[in-house]
C-alpha cells in the first residue's frame, strides 16, 4: 500500500520497491492523493485496514 502523495517515498520510488519483490502472486494498492500519515486514521484507515485483514485471512 502506497500513499500517492508521500514525500517522504514518492509514489514512484514505492512502485519500484514493489516491482523488485519477488513473489508471484502480489497486489499493489495506491491510495491516490493521500500522504504519507493518511492511512493511520480516518475513513482512509478503515478502507486500508480492511484490505489488510482480507489479506492476513488469506496468507494466514
Amino acid at each position: 500500500m502506497i500513499a500517492g502523495d508521500d514525500r517522504v517515498n514518492p509514489l514512484p520510488q514505492g512502485i519500484a520497491l514493489f516491482d523488485i519483490v519477488a513473489a508471484a502472486e502480489k497486489k499493489l494498492h495506491v491510495e491516490a492523493e493521500a500522504k504519507r500519515y493518511a492511512r493511520y486514521s480516518g475513513p482512509r484507515f478503515d478502507h486500508l485496514i480492511a484490505q489488510q485483514i482480507d489479506w492476513y485471512r488469506a496468507w494466514l
